[in-house]
């Protein structure tokens, strides 16, 4: 199953909770973003955590011995380095532009709703 497959199942969990009712919209698109980012973080936590370099960065490149292994959660990472300069990143690729897209979607959503619940007068 190619990893697309999965980036479109974590959009279409996260858009089912967009609300389309009057007043209701950018709440809905700022827990649709939300939770969209959540299953993403923890899709790239998860392969950042269950990678193995030992078998993961050997079969990649002809170049029989790697460098290091470099891993961080936030913002998901992990990759194999030679000497040479030749990387290979074991988080997928679609990972981190989902996740960062959907948090500053989630925060222009929020920004949004509490300008305007301050221009209705409700937050004083």
């Amino acid at each position: 199953m190619g990893s697309w497959v999965i980036a479109v199942a974590i959009v279409a969990i996260g858009s089912s909770c967009l609300r389309f009712r009057e007043g209701k919209r950018l709440r809905g698109a700022a827990t649709a973003s939300l939770i969209i980012a959540f299953f993403c973080y923890l899709m790239g936590a998860g392969q950042v955590l269950f990678a193995d370099p030992a078998r993961m960065c050997e079969p990649t490149v002809s170049i029989p011995d790697w460098d290091r292994y470099e891993e961080a959660f936030f913002p998901p990472h992990a990759a194999c380095q030679w000497d040479d300069g030749r990387t290979y990143d074991l988080v997928s690729s679609w990972v981190n532009p989902l996740l960062f897209t959907a948090l500053g979607t989630a925060t222009m959503c929020i920004v949004a709703l509490v300008a305007s619940r301050y221009r209705k007068g409700s937050l004083r």
